[in-house]
């Protein structure tokens, strides 16, 4: 039974290295939307600056500094989904071990389970674990 349950942990890393390669191209792509908007935003600061006293004589500060708001809020949304992304993102790269382990236990036979047998397996799935998957998300991220 431990062949089938520690095929099912190699497979569930590979996959998680798949995670790891979508959600950090998402998290780039999200990076960049977000220096666009902060570009954006700047820009707009920018011309107001330059041609305040026609804004002043004009009377629009109001809908100058509702057109920055605007700005800025579709800025945090965008960072909003970049740090709820890679908070789950490591939350679950950093608990994958223990979901793995889990798995062990769950779908072994319980007659076979010998103590010695079960931690030997945890400990070398754990380190195999955090070598290819967790250190491999910073390698990853590198790239983008």
């Amino acid at each position: 039974m431990y062949g089938s349950v520690v095929i099912l942990c190699y497979v569930t890393m590979a996959l998680l290295l798949v995670l790891q390669y979508w959600s950090n191209k998402k998290l780039a792509e999200l990076q960049y939307e977000n220096k666009a908007q902060t570009d954006k935003r700047i820009a707009l600061v920018q011309n107001i600056i330059k041609g305040i006293r026609q804004v002043k004589i004009r009377m629009q500060e109001s809908v100058y500094i509702q057109r920055i708001g605007e700005v800025r809020n579709k800025e945090m949304q965008i960072y909003g989904k970049y740090v709820n992304l890679k908070q789950i993102c490591t939350a679950l790269y950093f608990n994958a071990g223990v979901i793995m382990s889990s798995a062990i236990f769950l779908c072994a036979d319980p007659s076979t389970l010998e103590l010695g047998k079960v931690f030997s397996t945890i400990a070398l799935l754990g380190y195999v674990f955090n070598f290819s998957v967790l250190y491999s998300n910073y390698a990853l991220e590198a790239l983008y």
